[in-house]
């Protein structure tokens, strides 16, 4: 859900094309730092992290991650699943459109907008 949020964010915000890039093509690029202490400090901080939550799974806690304590709620479980499904629909459709178009969701939109007969799913 997050990373379907970023996307609409960097785009709506001009970031990416600050940098020349699209969220479909930032990937690709070269990174300033090395592989390997990129993954170093990676397995640091997720390891760490995942051991507290397991000390905690330990200590009786009965949910691995619930960080807005809605475990008990069925109905807030619920909307967490529906919205998570739809981050995931919307997520394949951002990347099929990136794939057919090589344009970004919002770019889409605004060409949809403008000229809805000549730019469209077909």
């Amino acid at each position: 859900m997050v990373g379907v949020a970023g996307i609409l964010a960097a785009e709506l915000s001009g970031a990416a094309d600050d940098f020349g890039n699209r969220w479909f093509e930032v990937g690709a690029k070269e990174s300033s730092i090395p592989l390997y202490s990129h993954l170093a400090v990676e397995l640091a901080i997720f390891g760490c992290l995942e051991n507290l939550r397991l000390q905690g799974y330990k200590k009786g806690n009965n949910v691995l991650f619930d960080p807005l304590n809605n475990a008990d709620n069925f109905d807030m479980r619920t909307r967490e699943v529906k919205n998570g499904r739809l981050a995931m629909i919307a997520f394949a459709g951002f990347l099929v459109q990136s794939v057919i178009t090589l344009e970004g969701p919002i770019a889409g939109l605004k060409l949809h907008m403008a000229d809805p007969l000549n730019y469209n799913i077909t």
